[in-house]
């Protein structure tokens, strides 16, 4: 079976037994309200807060043949999925050519290319991978233009990718000059910065030719994180083994933190000693695989212990996984083999399993309801059903067809869910926020005049600094003088559904505090 064949076969598969399960609140309607935007005639970053620009023109790109439903974003990401597949098993080839351990290794992919929305990031480590692995085995200026080029369509699908990617190629190509291989370092390394420019030739264009897009990038997606010191701004510990607690109720669920904390130790340990050996090693032809893998692993690490939860890990796997398997397949000892396969697939299957959707599915199905959500059909929990059809029945009830409604903090999949614009700049608002910043959004909500509201003022990872009234107060403050409670039935105590008090928006209280914000602003 050809490798692409055997890669759309594998997604495809996957997406048709899963890929209506579930709903994701937050994230996912990032992805799937940000890529709507476009439609709406706005520029990802400069006119609304995004992702890098290409996962969201990606999935808009395909949305013209799969719709702009939750299914067709899912469906528009499968396909990039399925790339990533693709480049997995063409590396794995280097290891093994029997079809059966390429279909297991298919298998044990994707099985960690979790959560769905975040499958640009598996897909792209996976090819870089590729690219590496090419690049140990034809060390010439050609691939050194492919090795730049993979770094700048890393950094148009994330900065953080492209930063991790360049990270990995600029030591590897490095390496591969002090072992004798290659041409001059600096003709490799020119080359490289030609394939770079060319690769990240979209985002230069936009940079060029649209207005306001670059201020907008370098204030958003580098000064900020340059002014708090860390890449994720929401970071957690380390969950080690010896500092989990294990006092959940199913054996599943125990298993799958300490197998977590388990993860997060052997990573750091199996690149450090990779690289000592690969270092160490005559030739890197030897093992191109475990030599790519670990390259191109120990950089995307970082990204997992940014915020170190399950999702950040699967999501950086992949370049291990391929490590792992190269190891087993080289194996000349069958039970050797077999024994790294099993405890791969076992610890596999236990780790990422709670944020499998089919598994989820299965341990609650009983409490899982197929849901008409705007013509397509999902089985999600019967609990978001209720709250879904809660919250539409109070926006039909109390606005009309042309009227904007803002909800915050993180809970953007509601708005294509309500057919609803975003009427503020920013439709995830978990992070704590600047004054300037708040200011604007109260600009926004003057500007689009929005008279209704719907706001949850909950603990993120249980942190009262995370409550919407601590990480944006202004805005917090102008809502509670500018708008009054409506009863919501069956919203719960987390949600205010809020309307303004004049809704001509022309009170005293609105000038004031739209002034005051104003002037901190300037």
């Amino acid at each position: 079976m050809a490798l692409p064949v055997l890669a759309v076969f594998l997604v495809g598969l996957a997406h048709a037994v899963q890929g209506n399960i579930d709903l994701n609140l937050s994230d996912e309607g990032f992805l799937w309200n940000g890529t709507l935007r476009i439609g709406q005639g706005k520029i990802p970053i400069r006119d609304y807060k995004s992702y890098d620009p290409g996962r969201h023109y990606w999935c808009f790109a395909w949305s013209k043949l799969f719709g702009q439903g939750i299914l067709g974003i899912r469906r528009a990401a499968a396909v990039f999925q399925a790339l990533g597949l693709w480049a997995g098993l063409e590396v794995a080839t280097r290891a093994t050519e029997n079809v059966w351990l390429l279909g297991l290794t298919g298998l044990i992919l994707l099985w960690w290319m979790q959560p769905r929305h975040k499958l640009f990031e598996h897909t792209v480590s996976l090819i870089t991978v590729y690219v590496a692995v090419l690049l140990i085995e034809s060390p010439t200026l050609q691939m050194m233009v492919l090795a730049g080029a993979c770094v700048g369509f890393a950094g148009f699908m994330g900065r953080n990718l492209g930063a991790y990617t360049f990270c990995a190629f600029a030591c590897l190509i490095l390496l591969i000059t002090l072992k004798g291989g290659g041409p001059d370092l600096r003709w490799s390394y020119g080359a490289w910065a030609l394939g770079i420019l060319a690769g990240y030739a979209p985002m230069l264009a936009m940079w060029a030719l649209i207005p306001g897009l670059f201020r907008r990038y370098w204030t958003d997606k580098v000064v900020i994180f340059l002014r708090i010191g860390t890449l994720n701004r929401l970071p957690v510990p380390v969950p080690w083994p010896w500092r989990t607690r294990y006092g959940r109720p199913r054996l599943g669920d125990r298993l799958s933190a300490f197998f977590l904390g388990v993860h997060f130790l052997l990573l750091p340990l199996f690149y450090v000693t990779a690289l000592v050996w690969i270092a160490l090693a005559p030739s890197l032809g030897d093992r191109p695989l475990l030599t790519a893998g670990a390259f191109v692993g120990v950089f995307y690490m970082h990204h997992a212990f940014t915020r170190a939860d399950l999702a950040h890990l699967c999501q950086v796997m992949q370049p291990f996984l391929l490590c792992v398997l190269s190891i087993a397949f080289a194996q000349e000892n069958t039970i050797a083999t077999a024994a790294l396969l099993g405890a791969l697939m076992v610890a596999g299957f236990v780790t990422a399993r709670p944020l499998v959707p089919l598994m989820n599915w299965w341990d609650n199905r009983k409490n899982f309801v197929t849901y008409d959500l705007n013509g397509e059909p999902l089985r999600i929990p019967q609990f978001r059903a209720r709250f879904i059809d809660r919250v539409r029945v109070a926006v039909a009830q109390n606005l009309g067809p042309d009227e904007a409604i803002f909800i915050a903090p993180r809970s953007p999949t509601l708005y294509p869910i309500l057919g609803k614009q975003t009427p503020v700049r920013s439709d995830y608002l978990l992070f704590p926020e600047t004054e300037p910043v708040q200011g604007e959004i109260i600009a926004d909500l003057e500007r689009n005049h929005v008279d209704w509201a719907l706001i949850a003022d909950t603990m993120p990872d249980l942190r009262e600094t995370l409550r919407f009234r601590n990480t944006h107060p202004l805005v917090w403050d102008y809502l509670q003088a500018n708008f009054e409670p409506v009863p919501a039935p069956g919203l719960g105590k987390a949600w205010q559904f809020l309307r303004r008090k004049d809704r001509l928006g022309t009170g005293a209280n609105a000038h004031l505090v739209c002034d005051d914000v104003s002037g901190a602003a300037s």
